[in-house]
């Protein structure tokens, strides 16, 4: 397409350069060292690259300048320049190889910047190469590669008339290429004319007018009969071009936007698209030029006039912007340093600038300095913008450490950073995100950079390095655009977290890891309280705003802090009101009632406090023999289930462990004393309990009569609140010692919400109240009552399946096996859940691996088999996930696969606890005729056990050594290590069926695990140039100890002494702390050779 070729050929000029990799035609050994070196060279293994050079000279010494001119390249990337030019100035000029080694050296001298010697280096190369032009692909490559680089150099000298003749180099090789017309060439020579003015203009150096002005003369002549094409569009816009740089900026301005001209610039955009090259239209670079042209206008206008060129320029790059691919723009780093200084003068001015269209182009926002940059920065911007940033990231590191307090050190800082990002190096990241953040507060890629950094390290759920980094950015930008819904990101991390903790500490026995974990939930709640209160104090107006105080106060009342969380609840109950438009029903109900909630639960604890005074005030009486002992307090009977009652207001998955003990006052107070201020305390807290009696008594009935806010509401959130409302009041009412009216207001309760979870609480507690009061009819019927209709309480459909994982979850596997047993045996339908939870768990038992419990997985297992089948997607996937993969078959069963899969291996591991291997190595089977399968490493080893099982020990052994091979080829060392003891193990098993064949049996286990005992313990395991994970070298070395245990257990009974001593001192010296130490001193002596032995692991032994 004609479009097509023009763009492409413009888009290469005005790059200017071309980076690629030395290649050269050779014969095929030689090609291919060259082409390891590269690769070599690419990974940093210099060393390797060139080993791998010098022992090809060795071999093909006819090819000995190629060579040479590799091993330059490779030194010039290692950087040591000295040997580099060495090797290239020994190249001697008789050599077929010559004009490469002087390609080589001008590319070298130009990325230092020394363009003298680039020069003179290049056009020696072209002196020969022009006489005879090469005529292969690659040396056609490496020719344009040449002129590229030599373009750039006589640009960087401001000799634009000697790179327009380099130009016509290329015609050299392009002869013969008939798609390119004179049109094509005049406008290449054009891009690199008015970029070397530009460079003129930059460097003050003379003569740029006449040769602009020649230019346009040149420009008008070629235009004179040239048809409305891309070309003439094109040219169109270099001669304004021409215009802006000599100053004649309305001669440039009409020329781009008379009607005529506009309707060309503007006609090729639907082909440009259909082909996905709009960012190389004429209109592109019609609004690029407008763009510039308008800055230039305004930056010569009066004040009142130039916001509205501003606007003007803005509008133009801002529609190269939003081009998708805008980044493959030639010019694209310009456009935006353009977009950017309108941006800022705009912003001067009182005007709100969107920059939604440039947020996300860190890669291609270019140095905001004027001038051209060296080589090797440019060098750097190409790598970068070419995604390379590995070998961006020394230029770019080496630029920052010589350029610190430059004008645009926080960008260099900023794609250092980046760099860092791209290439995994995370740690360095944030080191530069931090000195960002400390040094350049207020620069503008400072809180984009952090975002950034701060996303990847959130994705890799490195979430309290990402914090880390997030912290920083919200100390120094609390208003940013992205602040407010990072501050809820991380609240709402910390807030999750709080909950984990708070119920790992729930789960715990009462100790001091209980008050521990506690503790470190209730840090964690108040940890997040700043980001909450960031989001209120800058983001107010915002969907976060409002909300914040509600999840705030949920922080307070977690952590304990119950007059803080009652007050963020009291605000955000009196904003939400406030707040126009449609209010949020269910969180106001329920702000109310945790309002009322907090009040109780610290009116409570005011009571137990004065409660516990009261008790050391009696222990003190009764220590004094002249004084009696007081009365025990009556409502001590009833606090047993009103602390219940506590516990139950607050969730189970988020609510702190229970509260430390109170601690002893200071000061040592009498029996008198203790009671007075205890009577203080139950005073203050019945001024609490009539607090929360306001708001439960506003939440109940004002708001829920007539024209109140929850009239007849059907909100679900709103609903529950006002039940749970109802519920409270009887307590409240019990903590101010109103009786009656506790005892009307549970009794309402009861009868309202007879399905309530709270009613056996309810009940109890009111039939205590009664009794309390003397009526024990009524206190007999309510609890007979209750007894009655509550036999089991929260205990439903899933109640014995519930108390089976239960049992299970504290370690009662005896009682959850009895519980499941009960189930299958009164044929109880269970849930594809509660089937699967049985499979993947009854066969373990903590490591016990009891038979029964294995059997009952078969049997779940069985049924979940049948159930597959025919499933019922909701049951397997779930609703949400049903949802997603509604109206897409393929992925349907991609995951109906992969459940199967996790069926068959789960199964095939209850089956060998079970003692059922033949079924078990049926399911296997099944699973490794997928070689690409997850479980395909596991499976083999399952297998083998299986195997093992049937002492079928030869198609046991194939198996390890199957995996053996395949993770020497993967490099994972631990697996290798595990594989030979299990084959070591499996030699040990066969002694006992085949006692004839001990002494070979002995001898292959033997072997198996000497491969992995003569292991050198001090060399670095990183030597390989293999990365090794902490839990790999972990499991890695555990299997070392076991091998060289049972190698000088085989070597004890064998009789090879020598050989057991050296393992038992390895033995001592590397595992001074070891699992065997014992067992090592104990080892058999030789004569009981023919005793049968024990092996020691077997996997199940191992496992108990």
């Amino acid at each position: 397409m004609r479009t097509t070729r023009s763009s492409a050929i413009f888009a290469f000029i005005a790059a200017s350069v071309l980076f690629l990799q030395y290649q050269t035609s050779a014969r095929s050994d030689t090609e291919s060292a060259i082409m390891l070196s590269n690769k070599l060279n690419e990974l940093k293994m210099f060393d390797y690259s060139e080993f791998a050079l010098t022992q090809e000279l060795a071999k093909n010494p006819a090819d000995a300048d190629l060579l040479k001119i590799q091993m330059a390249v490779t030194y010039f990337v290692s950087n040591k320049p000295d040997k580099a030019n060495e090797i290239i100035n020994s190249i001697p000029k008789t050599s077929e190889y010559y004009p490469n080694s002087r390609r080589v050296f001008g590319i070298e001298a130009l990325k230092k910047g020394k363009n003298d010697m680039a020069v003179t280096a290049l056009e020696e190369y072209f002196k020969i190469y022009l006489a005879k032009p090469p005529t292969t692909e690659v040396g056609k490559t490496e020719f344009r590669e040449a002129a590229g680089y030599l373009v750039y150099a006589y640009k960087q000298m401001s000799k634009p008339s000697d790179a327009e003749k380099v130009l016509k180099y290329l015609d050299a090789i392009d002869k013969d290429d008939g798609n390119e017309d004179e049109g094509d060439k005049f406008l290449r020579q054009l891009g690199v004319r008015l970029d070397g003015i530009e460079e003129m203009i930059d460097s003050n150096k003379e003569g740029w007018k006449d040769l602009a002005n020649k230019t346009l003369k040149e420009i008008d002549d070629k235009l004179a009969w040239r048809d409305q094409d891309p070309i003439r569009a094109l040219a169109l816009v270099e001669k304004a071009r021409c215009y802006l740089y000599l100053g004649r900026l309305d001669d440039a301005f009409n020329l781009l936007t008379n009607k005529n001209n506009n309707a060309l610039l503007n006609a090729f955009d639907e082909g440009y698209e259909k082909e996905g090259i709009l960012h190389l239209s004429p209109s592109t670079y019609q609004n690029h030029w407008l763009g510039r042209i308008y800055i230039a206008k305004a930056e010569k206008a009066a004040e009142a006039d130039k916001t509205a060129l501003y606007i003007q320029a803005i509008q133009r790059l801002y529609d190269v912007l939003k081009i998708k691919t805008s980044e493959k723009y030639p010019k694209n780093e310009d456009v935006i340093n353009c977009f950017l200084t309108c941006k800022e003068e705009l912003e001067k001015r009182g005007k709100k600038v969107p920059i939604e269209a440039v947020k996300n182009k860190l890669v291609s926002r270019g140095p905001r300095s004027r001038g051209t940059p060296s080589m090797e920065r440019r060098e750097a911007d190409q790598f970068f913008g070419d995604g390379k940033f590995q070998s961006a990231l020394p230029l770019y590191a080496k630029a920052i450490t010589n350029n610190r307090k430059s004008f645009d050190a926080d960008y260099l800082l900023a794609r250092l950073a980046y760099c860092y990002m791209k290439n995994d190096q995370l740690l360095e990241a944030m080191t530069i995100a931090g000195y960002l953040g400390d040094y350049f507060p207020t620069a503008e890629n400072t809180p984009l950079t952090a975002v950034q950094i701060g996303e990847v390290l959130w994705s890799k759920k490195m979430y309290e390095d990402a914090i880390i980094v997030y912290s920083t950015y919200l100390k120094n930008t609390p208003s940013d655009q992205y602040a407010g819904d990072i501050s809820a990101r991380v609240a709402k991390y910390w807030f999750d977290k709080a909950a984990e903790l708070a119920k790992a500490a729930n789960a715990l026995p009462q100790g001091e890891e209980k008050i521990k974990k506690a503790k470190e939930a209730k840090e964690a709640y108040v940890a997040t309280v700043p980001y909450y209160k960031n989001i209120i104090n800058n983001f107010q107006h915002t969907k976060y705003g409002i909300s914040s105080y509600y999840l705030m106060g949920y922080c307070y009342t977690y952590a304990d802090d119950y007059l803080n969380g009652a007050e963020a609840f009291t605000n955000f109950c009196e904003k939400e009101l406030k707040k126009d438009g449609e209010k949020d029903i269910g969180s106001l109900a329920d702000g109310k009632l945790r309002i009322a909630d907090d009040y109780v639960q610290y009116a409570s604890g005011l009571d137990k406090e004065a409660d516990t005074l009261r008790n050391k005030a009696t222990e003190a009486e009764a220590a004094a023999p002249a004084t009696p002992a007081p009365a025990k307090d009556k409502k001590e009977a009833g606090k047993e289930a009103k602390d219940a009652k506590d516990d139950k207001a607050k969730p189970e998955a988020a609510k702190p462990a229970e509260k430390e003990s109170p601690k002893d006052d200071k000061e040592v107070l009498t029996p008198v004393q203790m009671n007075a201020r205890a009577d203080e305390l139950n005073k203050k807290a019945a001024g609490y309990y009539k607090e929360a009696l306001k708001n439960l008594l506003e939440l109940t009935g004002t708001w829920c009569a007539a024209g109140g806010i929850l009239e007849n509401t059907k909100d679900a959130k709103a609903l529950k609140a006002i039940e749970v409302g109802y519920s409270l009041l009887g307590w409240t009412y019990d903590g101010l010692a109103d009786k009656e009216n506790a005892c009307k207001a549970f009794d309402f309760f009861i009868k309202k919400y007879p399905q309530s979870k709270s009613i056996p609480a309810s009940m109890f507690r009111l039939g205590k109240i009664y009794g309390e009061m003397n009526k024990y009819d009524i206190a007999g019927q309510v609890l007979e009552n209750l007894a009655d209709k509550f036999p089991a309480t929260n205990e439903g459909k899933q109640a014995l399946p519930s108390l089976g994982r239960n049992m299970y979850e504290v370690k009662n596997y005896e009682k959850s096996i009895q519980v499941f047993n009960k189930i299958f045996a009164q044929n109880v339908e269970l849930t594809i859940g509660d089937l699967r939870w049985i499979l993947a768990n009854l066969s373990d038992c903590g490591g016990t691996h009891p038979k029964e419990g294995s059997e009952l997985a078969v049997k779940a297992g069985d049924l979940l088999l049948v159930k597959l089948e025919k499933p019922d997607l909701k049951e397997w996937l779930g609703p949400q996930r049903m949802r997603e993969v509604a109206g897409n078959p393929k992925e349907l069963q991609r995951l109906i696969s992969l459940i199967r899969e996790k069926l068959y291996y789960d199964y095939a591991n209850a089956a060998y606890w079970g003692n059922l291997y033949d079924k078990g190595i049926a399911k296997i089977d099944i699973i490794l005729l997928n070689e690409r399968s997850s479980y395909y490493y596991d499976g083999r080893f399952l297998r083998a056990m299986l195997y093992r099982g049937l002492k079928k020990f030869e198609k046991a052994t194939n198996d390890y050594s199957d995996i053996s091979m395949m993770a020497i080829g993967a490099k994972k060392y631990s697996i290798y290590n595990k594989v030979q003891c299990k084959i070591g193990d499996t030699y040990l098993e066969e002694v006992k069926e085949f006692p004839t064949k001990d002494r070979e049996l002995l001898n292959k286990a033997y072997g198996s695990y000497n491969i992995v005992a003569i292991t050198n313990m001090d060399e670095d395991p990183t030597v390989t140039g293999t990365k090794v994970s902490k839990e790999e070298l972990k499991e890695q070395n555990e299997w070392i100890e076991y091998a060289v245990y049972m190698a000088a257990h085989c070597a004890s009974r064998l009789g090879l002494d020598s050989d057991k001593a050296k393992m038992v001192e390895k033995y001592k010296k590397y595992f001074p702390m070891g699992k065997y130490l014992k067992e090592i001193d104990k080892l058999p002596a030789k004569e009981a050779l023919k005793a049968p032995l024990t092996p020691a692991d077997g996997d199940k032994e191992k496992k108990k």
